[in-house]
């Protein structure tokens, strides 16, 4: 009995990420399920510049990357723009932005925390979404914006958080 509640507390919670929400749509009879916001990159001193929260989303059977981004300056990711993830083996996965969003004050935050920052949230999805299913770590990100674009690095326990929130989100919709 406790070995089988200890298993059923991974399956919901892996190293501090969760399902947040995890129901069937009352319309549609589709399951829908949010994991936790997770940090990815610390943002660089008083202005948080760079600092990266992410979370995956599942509804109408399409999975969803969210990323909060502290931008440090006005700038925009356009509609369909792309976010490319680098993996330690140099594959590449490209997701694109589902519509347009501007940078604002408080925009990249989640909480109080440099809640007078400029950010933005961004939502992408695509067909290559599964690669973070694979057993292999982010060490690159390239956001498209319209001042061209940001490489961002990242280190492996961090981005290991990818994937790891990614096979927590596709155990829950598999349920």
């Amino acid at each position: 009995m406790f070995i089988a509640a200890m298993a059923m507390c991974v399956q919901i919670s892996m190293f501090g990420q969760k399902i947040e929400k995890s129901q069937i749509d009352n319309f549609t009879g589709e399951k829908v399920v949010y994991t936790s916001w997770e940090r990815i990159k610390m943002g660089k001193g008083a202005t948080g510049e760079n600092n990266l929260l992410f979370m995956f989303r599942h509804e109408n059977n399409t999975n969803y990357l969210h990323l909060k981004w502290i931008t440090a300056e006005i700038l925009s990711v356009l509609d369909d723009a792309r976010i490319m993830f680098k993996f330690n083996d140099n594959s590449i996965i490209t997701l694109n932005s589902i519509y347009s969003v501007v940078a604002s004050r408080g925009g990249g935050v989640n909480g109080l925390s440099w809640s007078n920052a400029i950010g933005l949230e961004a939502i992408y999805k695509g067909s290559e979404i599964g690669g973070f299913a694979k057993q292999l770590v982010v060490t690159q990100m390239r956001i498209y914006t319209t001042k061209g674009y940001v490489d961002i690095d990242l280190n492996d326990k961090d981005a290991q958080k990818i994937n790891r929130a990614f096979q927590l989100l596709l155990s829950e919709v598999k349920k």
